[in-house]
């Protein structure tokens, strides 16, 4: 895979190399006889510094391989990141597997699975959430434990790993432990940062979208929010040559791709900036010979960050009138109205992208729109 890329100089490096070997049908092993030495930072300023090139690190991996990123920026995968703030106060902790009586042959270790909640309060979202309610709190001079709390479990959630690690015995006292809690805080938030501002800047690099002229107008279902399309292939096309037209065309340009693994009632998710998903299935009518017909459904929703925050808001607005704080209620409609706004306007735009790179996609393969309600011609027959 032409070894290390360049362009990784503070971290990510041996992430983009094990991805690009995956990528290509590799498999990754362990070697316990492999050695790596760390260079630990000894100072915060240093290690501040560190966790900057971590987030830029990881803006530089989304842009070579956006398909392995949630929304919100985070790797998606199933191993072991720098750091140890899965130790939360919502963590779990790893358990042994004795066997009956204790009899097991090998009794193994195993890492309870990382959980969203145990991460979450070290994120800038929360922490930018926290300090909105909390400003507003002081404000209205009402409901300031309340509007504190989101703070509150941030920082006890960094103070219980602090109080977790274990330190040298010649640091042992009340300002090491504050100190790491300091870092285990401060850390990621550090990292989030620098992740905004290099993906601000990467964005304006990334390929833009040159709308087709489509051969077919699609049959649109608006209240279903979903579109259908149809294309003939004389030459024995199958849906797979489409949807890896269609994601071939899509990943460049920094998409969320999903690939359905069977058990899902589509071919492909791709994913808006933050408040939208598409999904994608191909069904295929054979008609003899290499003749196909290809019927595309695309189906528009809205993310689950958009749901739960549409909920939540509806959950403050019901809190805030019974509790009497109309200043609380307020607020919690402004933000359920905006994110309801944006949603529904990315996915106008997800659909619109959607049908011209189903066009696009198509035309390079040499299939003919048909409509999505038409049947095949018998000029498309030999």
């Amino acid at each position: 895979v032409n070894g290390f890329d360049p362009i990784f100089r503070a971290a990510g490096d041996d992430v983009d190399l094990c991805w690009r070997l995956q990528n290509e049908g590799h498999v990754i092993g362990f070697s316990p006889a492999a050695l790596v030495w760390h260079h630990r930072r000894n100072t915060v300023r240093a290690y501040l510094k560190q966790q900057m090139g971590y987030g830029a690190a990881e803006t530089l991996l989304f842009v070579k391989h956006p398909y392995r990123f949630n929304r919100l920026g985070q790797s998606k995968w199933l191993g072991r990141i720098y750091g140890d703030l899965a130790r939360s106060i919502f963590s779990r902790r790893p358990v042994v597997y004795y066997g009956t009586f204790g009899r097991a042959m090998f009794q193994t270790l195993y890492e309870a699975p990382a959980s969203i909640f145990s991460v979450l309060p070290f994120t800038l979202e929360w922490n930018l959430l926290a300090l909105v309610l909390l400003i507003g709190a002081a404000i209205a001079n009402r409901y300031l434990v309340l509007g504190a709390l989101p703070l509150l479990v941030a920082l006890a959630s960094a103070a219980a790993t602090a109080w977790r690690v274990k330190i040298d015995a010649r640091y042992e006292d009340w300002r090491s432990r504050l100190l790491v809690a300091g870092l285990t805080y401060l850390g990621p938030l550090a990292r989030s940062l620098q992740r905004y501002r290099w993906r601000l800047r990467e964005t304006g690099r990334i390929e833009r979208i040159q709308f087709a002229a489509p051969s077919q107008r699609p049959s649109v279902k608006w209240l279903a929010r979903r579109f259908t399309l149809a294309y003939w292939s004389a030459d024995g096309k199958e849906k797979e040559h489409l949807l890896q037209g269609l994601m071939e065309f899509l990943v460049p340009r920094k998409y969320t791709i999903a690939v359905g693994q069977g058990w899902n009632e589509w071919d492909i998710e791709v994913s808006g900036r933050a408040w939208t998903r598409a999904m994608v299935m191909v069904s295929v009518e054979n008609h003899g010979g290499p003749r196909r017909l290809l019927r595309v459904r695309c189906g528009l929703r809205s993310s689950l960050l958009a749901r739960v925050t549409v909920g939540v808001c509806v959950g403050l607005v019901v809190l805030g009138a019974l509790a009497g704080f109309p200043e609380f209620a307020a607020a919690a409609v402004l933000v359920g109205m905006l994110t309801l706004g944006f949603a529904a306007g990315e996915m106008v735009r997800l659909g619109w992208v959607l049908y011209h790179a189903l066009e696009i996609a198509a035309d390079r393969l040499g299939l003919k729109g048909l409509g999505a309600s038409a049947q095949p011609s018998s000029r498309w027959f030999p």
